[in-house]
């Protein structure tokens, strides 16, 4: 690899570093955090000024990706965050990084859930089969959330039902368990309260043997319930859901905040 490739790459490379400290709150001030930024911003842009023309496509879609991760998560500029996220979708999948073109497919389905490209292209992967390399902040999922944030229940419900489809057909019980959850929560926010609670009922049984995902079942169940008025099954639920042990720090956090809620 020649001096100035291998240079490119080190600089979105320190780009990336740089958005995720950000993004986790890693510097003292927001002067520093500013700074931060748009050294990163710098330092992309010096990357594609070489990559461009290298005909290394690879990490040119890296380097868009986080560019264009830049602009929708930190300036909150969708509009010139999507053509870069689309390029780097092109480019990943002429290279054949089927994961990696469903995480920057799925960054843009976030901000524009409706993203004609993005439904297309997901929905294709999920009759395929996800690749099981996909990192969880990948997932399109997120996709289904996205959807039900933007009041867009049916195409929330149809990218669900196509997932479930994908985890039946592996399968994954857990899997399966995790978007019948997200299904039973688009219910809720479509007022189909007790359509929700036959969705969260079904992940609890798929998802025995799985402590996160019968724990998550669990909670919404016990809101569920409790919105019903019918508070002695909704303690009854959370009774289980207390025993529960060894799931992210999330959960641990739900589960604290529903026992307030019903004390």
């Amino acid at each position: 690899m020649s001096e100035p490739l291998a240079s490119a790459r080190e600089s979105a490379e320190r780009a990336n570093a740089l958005i995720d400290k950000v993004e986790t709150g890693g510097f003292p001030s927001d002067s520093k955090e500013a700074v931060a930024v748009e050294e990163a911003r710098s330092l992309y842009q010096q990357a594609l000024d070489v990559l461009e023309p290298s005909g290394d496509a690879a990490s040119l879609a890296d380097a868009l990706q986080g560019l264009g991760h830049l602009l929708r998560c930190v300036d909150h500029n969708v509009t010139a965050a999507e053509p870069l996220l689309l390029r780097s979708a092109e480019l990943r999948a002429k290279v054949g990084d089927v994961a990696g073109r469903l995480s920057a497919l799925v960054e843009l389905g976030e901000s524009i859930p409706m993203h004609p490209v993005v439904d297309q292209a997901v929905m294709q992967a999920a009759s395929a089969g996800l690749p099981a390399d996909l990192d969880a902040n990948d997932d399109p999922l997120h996709l289904v959330v996205a959807r039900s944030h933007a009041r867009q229940p049916d195409a929330a419900v149809a990218l669900a039902e196509a997932l479930l489809a994908e985890a039946h057909r592996h399968g994954s019980r857990a899997r399966a368990a995790r978007v019948l959850i997200e299904m039973g929560r688009v219910e809720v926010l479509r007022k189909q309260n007790k359509k929700a609670r036959e969705r969260f009922e079904e992940a609890l049984a798929l998802a025995e043997g799985d402590n996160e995902q019968t724990l998550r079942a669990l909670l919404h169940l016990v809101d569920a319930w409790w919105s019903t008025g019918n508070a002695k099954k909704a303690r009854e639920l959370f009774a289980r859901a207390e025993k529960i042990r060894g799931v992210p720090q999330s959960l641990r956090t739900l589960r604290k905040i529903t026992k307030m809620a019903l004390a």
